[in-house]
């Protein structure tokens, strides 16, 4: 029978994690230098997606596209005071 090595079991614990965080970047004013260094940040932790603006969906979709990553976005964030028809 094969022990695991702590190392092992922090390795597989890392990546059980990893696939439930969302990588977010949200804010006004974002660089597309920005947003493609957080893209490929969150590829190289694997996580289960990247959360953007609407407005960086596009290229979410072109560099995430061949991949297990989700695309995460938000619609009138962060006071949500949008009526329900403006959304």
């Amino acid at each position: 029978m094969k022990h695991s090595s702590v190392k092992d079991s922090c390795s597989h614990n890392h990546h059980s994690l990893a696939s439930m965080i969302e990588h977010t970047l949200l804010g006004e004013n974002l660089s597309e230098e920005q947003v493609i260094l957080h893209i490929k940040e969150a590829l190289e932790l694997n996580v289960f997606g990247v959360c953007l603006p609407l407005a960086w969906v596009p290229l979410a979709k072109k560099m995430l596209g061949h991949t297990p990553q989700k695309i995460i976005t938000v619609i009138d964030f962060p006071l949500g005071q949008k009526s329900a028809s403006a959304k």
